[in-house]
């Protein structure tokens, strides 16, 4: 007696899941939450500490880089830096999306009109004041989790710090380099604040992504639980 034909539709379903996964993986997924991000997924990729153009406690920025393939929300990261005896500590109390592959501008000011020039995503206010000479940029979850870094130890004014290499999570001064001349934002500072850095970031420890492999594995074993399924079905059929 021949197989009933919802076996062969089972068959069949499984193949075009697997196919499916297979050439096409995710490439994008939903918004993920900070308790879901882990060191490696974001990079302190440039900072300004040092404005020429217009005052410190105006011009100062800095600006992270999401390696990932997810929007992620930074809503109770915690960012620190080193002023003073104690530190400084500004924590982002409002939701604060940066896009997949993309960049998030933290500045002293948000109006382009007194800071240079500059499209700073959120600002920090009074909360911290970058050494120009030096400092640190920590950003942590709220237990203390160290998740990107990045300190220097001089700086050029007039022109950002770019991230030229480096071990993830903490990006150490002899990683950075002074952004060039012909780069040019706002009145005339130089940097690429919201923009790729004039060379690649050239870290390691990057948190990996899932590979396509990873999806075909899936999807075969998406497959082989479908078609237990549907055996498991025809034998109570019997």
């Amino acid at each position: 007696m021949s197989k009933p034909a919802f076996a062969s539709r089972f068959a069949l379903l499984a193949a075009v899941l697997a196919a499916a996964l297979t050439a096409s993986p995710p490439t994008s997924a939903a918004e993920i939450g900070l308790s879901a991000v882990k060191p490696g997924f974001l990079i302190v990729s440039e900072v300004m500490p040092d404005p020429a153009k217009v005052t410190d406690t105006r011009g100062e920025w800095f600006e992270v880089y999401n390696t990932r393939q997810d929007d992620i929300n930074l809503a109770s990261l915690i960012v620190r830096s080193e002023g003073g005896t104690a530190g400084e500590k500004y924590i982002v109390t409002t939701d604060a999306i940066i896009p997949a592959k993309g960049f998030f501008v933290f500045g002293r000011n948000a109006d382009t009109t007194l800071n240079g020039g500059f499209t700073a995503n959120l600002a920090w206010g009074t909360a911290l004041s970058l050494g120009n000479t030096s400092d640190y940029l920590r950003l942590e979850l709220p237990d203390g989790t160290l998740l990107a870094g990045l300190s220097w130890s001089s700086s050029v004014s007039g022109r950002s710090l770019e991230v030229h290499g480096g071990t993830l999570p903490a990006i150490l001064p002899g990683d950075l380099g002074a952004a060039p001349l012909n780069l040019v934002y706002g009145l005339g500072d130089h940097g690429t604040p919201g923009a790729m850095n004039s060379v690649d970031f050239g870290v390691s420890g990057i948190a990996p992504v899932p590979e396509p492999g990873t999806y075909a594995l899936l999807a075969a074993g998406l497959a082989g639980l479908t078609l237990r399924q549907a055996r498991r079905k025809l034998a109570l059929q019997r």
